[in-house]
């Protein structure tokens, strides 16, 4: 076998997602730049094998997030727990109300973004 396919996606801009709130809105807006990009605010994505390069990315991006993130957060109660292993971010929100439904958020687990204290926080939302 020789190398692997690939596809090639061309660039196309998409608009916000209206289906979340004004406040979320305006926190993806806050992390576009002037053309509409994020990538601009982080820099370039690094080579595929610059280990260095990608950590330095992620460090970037978790700064940014966090910013973006505590700026919107409400007030909660975050407890964490560990549940076979596994870390678990429990977010109350502090003005509960409604039916008592719950939101599961499986983290991804921050490989690229979203690493450490940025999943306790998104707890929060």
């Amino acid at each position: 076998m020789g190398e692997q396919a690939r596809l090639r996606v061309p660039a196309r801009s998409q608009a916000l997602p209206t289906s979340i709130s004004e406040e979320a809105q305006a926190a993806l807006e806050a992390m576009l730049s002037a053309e509409g990009f994020n990538e601009p605010r982080l820099g370039p994505a690094p080579a595929q094998d610059d280990i260095a390069g990608w950590v330095a990315y992620r460090e970037r991006g978790d700064a940014r997030l966090e910013e973006t993130i505590a700026a919107v957060v409400p007030a909660s109660a975050i407890e964490t727990t560990e549940i076979e292993g596994v870390t678990v971010h429990v977010g109350t929100p502090s003005d509960m109300r409604g039916d008592g439904a719950v939101f599961l958020d499986l983290h991804g687990g921050g490989l690229i973004l979203g690493s450490g204290p940025l999943a306790w926080l998104e707890a929060g939302l």
